[in-house]
């Protein structure tokens, strides 16, 4: 499962800040990840279809988990 052991820490001179401005970061990174999932029970294969050949059908399928997780998250 995710792990927070692994990180970065960047340091870099900033230069003055001129006044009533405001900062913004870029970071470019690149590299690889994995994606830490619990493999358990069978593919489900027509979820996944749906989401490669629907148009809009994974910004729906995320929307949908996320709404849940905030639902459980104020009780």
């Amino acid at each position: 499962m995710p792990t927070t052991k692994d990180k970065v820490d960047i340091t870099f001179k900033v230069i003055p800040q001129k006044k009533n401005a405001t900062r913004t970061y870029l970071l470019k990174c690149s590299g690889y990840y994995n994606i830490h999932t619990n493999e358990t029970g069978e593919p489900k294969l027509a979820l996944l279809d749906k989401l490669i050949t629907e148009p809009g059908a994974y910004g729906q399928f995320v929307l949908k988990k996320l709404n849940k997780e905030l639902a459980a998250w104020e009780q």
